[in-house]
């Protein structure tokens, strides 16, 4: 693909982002570039956002000698001044809420990425457009909302199981059989619409869920592994560090956390009604859940001889 229709597909993308933001009476304002930045992206800022949300586009620095040239869509979304303490203190706690984008070690940020890909377009543009205008908010009203309901059942994910239904999910049981049908070759289960594949080093799971706190019904991946698979050598990587690669390196869009209980590791990610509409998308979460079986190992491989996280 050429620098020219790279570029062609980078408008391509900003068009279709736009388009869904316009369905929630929100804009993408472009701004000045910022010469701190190591990569000179294209700056943009949702003014209608409830909380400053910026998004970055710019080329990966891996294809910056290529002749196919590569280019990554990043968003970051600050949260509140006065919140930003107890968010770093609670921060595994948070990840696990966390489920449009990863929290930054100071608590001060949500950020969330992926790869510009003509094949991803519309659930893509979707999926942004839900990052920048809900993740922090959804994290906020997660941590609100432990007060009144089981703070265990919340940290799991768990909101299926919290009477009463707020939203129904736009996500049927019948939803999950067509799944399980289409991808019956995985070998996967299915139970009380609950879709699950059994993996060497965990599960994956995708379920509807009703009442998942600020945005109501949706779809959540849930993707648990086990925590040797991060020993390297003598060294643990932490699910902050992971957090940390998969937004500066990872392949696969990355519109949730990791976070680390007694159980190993934990990557979430939840898709809103609001982008149900967009065509197969439960087949897009579950390719994206499979991919990240397979790339979290390598990322964290990579951790020792990254000096930028030094």
């Amino acid at each position: 693909m050429s620098d020219t229709n790279s570029r062609g597909l980078v408008e391509q993308f900003l068009l279709e982002l736009r388009r869904c933001l316009e369905r929630h009476h929100a804009s993408l304002v472009e701004v000045d570039d910022d010469p701190t930045l190591a990569v000179e992206p294209r700056l943009f800022e949702v003014p209608e956002a409830p909380l400053p949300a910026k998004l970055l586009v710019h080329r990966t620095l891996r294809s910056q000698h290529l002749p196919t040239p590569e280019y990554r869509v990043r968003v970051v979304v600050a949260l509140p001044k006065d919140q930003q303490v107890m968010i770093a203190r609670r921060r595994q706690d948070a990840n696990r809420l966390s489920m449009l984008g990863a929290i930054d070690t100071q608590g001060k940020q949500i950020w969330s990425q992926a790869l510009i890909h003509p094949t991803t377009m519309p659930v893509l543009g979707a999926v942004t457009a839900t990052a920048l205008l809900y993740s922090g908010t959804f994290l906020l009203e997660g941590l609100r909302q432990t007060s009144r309901r089981s703070f265990r059942d919340m940290l799991r994910g768990e909101f299926h199981r919290q009477p009463p239904r707020r939203t129904p999910s736009v996500w049927s049981d019948s939803d999950m059989e067509q799944l399980h049908f289409d991808h019956a070759h995985l070998l996967g289960s299915l139970e009380v619409g609950i879709w699950r594949l059994p993996i060497a080093s965990g599960k994956l799971s995708l379920s509807p869920v009703d009442d998942c706190p600020l945005l109501g019904g949706g779809l959540l991946l849930h993707l648990q592994m086990s925590r040797e698979l991060f020993i390297i050598g003598e060294r643990k990587v932490s699910a902050d560090e992971l957090n940390t690669l998969a937004h500066y390196l990872g392949d696969t869009p990355c519109f949730g956390s990791w976070s680390e209980d007694a159980k190993g590791y934990s990557f979430r990610c939840f898709a809103p009604n609001s982008v149900g509409t967009v065509f197969n998308l439960a087949d897009h979460y579950l390719n994206w859940g499979l991919q990240w079986v397979q790339q979290a190992r390598s990322l964290a491989e990579q951790y020792p001889n990254l000096t930028i996280y030094r």
